[in-house]
């Protein structure tokens, strides 16, 4: 995990961001699977390397590498959510997340708001207009808590 100046600072006390690469695997493979009630809940599968691979991996259709934004959430040096962004998806402008995922033992905390409100300032910063996520309909804890706005 790499800390730069080019993503969100200290969200909340104590947490920090960084990006993640494929030296990070294993670390998002144990998130992942740390959060296989989500993915059995929104993807039909437990969270485990296969899991982690597409995450790392996936992009949204007709975008490059470029484009995604893979960003960890630490504290204590422990990875407790994982964040995909995709710029200028569907078009310019536009960000996509296509999955934001927290550790279920700091869940219920405020740490996904926490870490939206960090992402959000930090795309503005980029020239967003519009943020979307997808908030699966088998979902409805995430849905209680609102959706991203610009």
């Amino acid at each position: 995990m790499s800390s730069t100046a080019d993503i969100p600072d200290v969200i909340a006390a104590g947490l920090t961001a960084s990006v993640l690469s494929r030296a990070d695997f294993p670390a998002i493979t144990d998130l992942c699977v740390r959060c296989s009630d989500f993915f059995s809940l929104v993807e039909g599968k437990p969270g485990g390397p296969e899991v982690a691979e597409e995450f790392l991996s996936d992009l949204a259709p007709g975008m490059g590498p470029e484009s995604k934004h893979v960003l960890g959430f630490l504290r204590g040096g422990a990875l407790l959510g994982a964040l995909d962004l995709v710029d200028g998806y569907p078009e310019p402008g536009n960000w996509y997340v296509s999955l934001l995922f927290v550790d279920p033992t700091a869940r219920g905390g405020g740490l996904g708001r926490a870490i939206w409100a960090a992402t959000e300032r930090w795309i503005r910063a980029r020239g967003a207009t519009q943020a979307r996520l997808v908030v699966q309909t088998q979902n409805p804890r995430a849905r209680v808590l609102g959706a991203p706005g610009l």
